[in-house]
């Protein structure tokens, strides 16, 4: 059974802010070594006043971009 009335929303980890989709998330900068760390969590949200209980899977699409 599919859960209704339920979505899944993506934060920051560092500072809670909600991924706005379409839009550009913060700067990361590279450390010394060439790495950049970005954590994310995922919530589950009501879309609807009303939720059912159920099975409530997702996938989600990233674009990093490399800006010098």
């Amino acid at each position: 059974m599919r859960a209704t009335g339920v979505g899944i929303r993506i934060f920051n980890q560092s500072d809670n802010s909600q991924v706005k989709l379409y839009n550009d998330s913060a700067y990361t900068a590279i450390d010394a070594e060439g790495k950049a760390e970005m954590k994310f969590i995922a919530r589950y949200v009501a879309t609807n006043a009303t939720v059912t209980a159920g099975t409530a899977n997702a996938d989600s699409q990233f674009t990093v971009e490399y800006k010098k």
